[in-house]
């Protein structure tokens, strides 16, 4: 594991997990499909996960930038997107 630059944190990063990098890089928009990022090897083994939408972008309280709308619940909640990653095609295939 090693870290990389976020800003002014640096947050950790499993060695060699490109996809992982890569989305995180990319900046969430309005549709994304996402889970939280600790959940990418429970995807990978085809256990169960939370899923979310993107509905909203911004600045929210405690450093959170997006509101999800998360299968499970009936309203968005407010996410830091640092420990969110886009469903793409690494997890799907």
């Amino acid at each position: 594991m090693t870290t990389e630059a976020r800003g002014h944190a640096l947050v950790p990063v499993l060695v060699g997990d490109v996809n992982a990098n890569m989305s995180r890089l990319k900046k969430m928009q309005v549709g994304d499909l996402v889970t939280y990022s600790f959940q990418r090897s429970r995807w990978r083994k085809g256990e169960s996960v939370s899923l979310g939408l993107i509905v909203e972008t911004g600045k929210y309280t405690a450093n959170r930038d997006v509101k999800v709308l998360w299968t499970d619940q009936p309203e968005p909640e407010t996410e830091a997107s640092q420990h969110l990653s886009l469903v793409d095609k690494s997890l799907t295939t």
